[in-house]
């Protein structure tokens, strides 16, 4: 089984660093920053850049947060994660992620087939495997602490019209699981946002433990997210504005 885990790892980590060394016909399609809040209170940033490579999407996040350990003192938090969809459709065919916490370093990956699904967990150096079966249709990734996995659901559902539709989660923790989800149109709103009012698209994201409220611009984008009854929110950080930014050129 350890040999097998770690055979594992290597391969994903060689298909990622494969995609990245693709250095030509490599695209950024979007980049940015979401702050995390609790009770409008900033607690955590989290970067994150869409990289388009041939017929696959490579979505980079990058954590930074505070956290408090076992004991109750707070320390620094750090994710990174990586999915690789298809460009066309975000069918899910890699992920990565790499946690540093409270002296302990938790790597987790998921392996698609066309049936099923292999998610691998090693900390500290120690791992083991499970493979589930794949459910059909499209399948998302959560991963605790990575919002940029919500935006990576808005950009897949915001081609489509409904009032109230499935979709197919695999949520990793100390039991990974598939679940479903349903996500529920609640019509749309204008926000200001860059600088200007923005038509936003808003829906309802229910799985049997969590319902989140989240607003995406036309192009799919994530702009907000709240989680109900908890007070925590995450919001897309605006671009600065042309008068800031000559401000701030002028002043050097």
């Amino acid at each position: 089984m350890t040999t097998l885990f770690r055979g594992l790892l290597a391969a994903t980590l060689l298909c990622c660093c494969a995609l990245a060394a693709e250095a030509q016909g490599l695209v950024t399609i979007d980049s940015g920053r979401f702050i995390v809040l609790q009770g409008n209170q900033p607690i955590a940033v989290e970067r994150f850049e869409y990289v388009q490579t041939g017929d696959s999407l490579v979505i980079s996040a990058v954590v930074e947060r505070k956290a408090r350990d076992a004991s109750g003192t707070e320390v620094r938090f750090d994710k990174t994660s990586q999915t690789i969809v298809g460009a066309s459709d975000f069918s899910i065919r890699g992920y990565l992620s790499n946690q540093a916490f409270d002296g302990h370093n938790t790597i987790k990956t998921v392996s698609p087939s066309d049936t099923g699904l292999v998610i691998s967990t090693e900390v500290d150096g120690a791992g083991d495997m499970v493979q589930l079966v794949r459910p059909p249709g499209r399948v998302f990734v959560m991963d605790p602490l990575v919002f940029t996995l919500f935006d990576v659901i808005c950009r897949s559902v915001a081609p489509q019209t409904f009032s109230k539709r499935p979709i197919q989660l695999v949520t990793l923790g100390p039991a990974s699981t598939t679940t479903e989800a349903i996500i529920t149109s609640a019509g749309a709103d204008t926000v200001r946002w860059g600088g200007k009012r923005v038509i936003a698209r808003r829906f309802v994201m229910t799985d049997p433990g969590s319902r989140f409220t989240v607003w995406m611009d036309p192009k799919g984008r994530m702009l907000r997210l709240e989680h109900d009854g908890s007070g925590l929110a995450v919001i897309r950080e605006e671009p600065e504005s042309p008068k800031a930014k000559k401000k701030a050129a002028s002043a050097k």
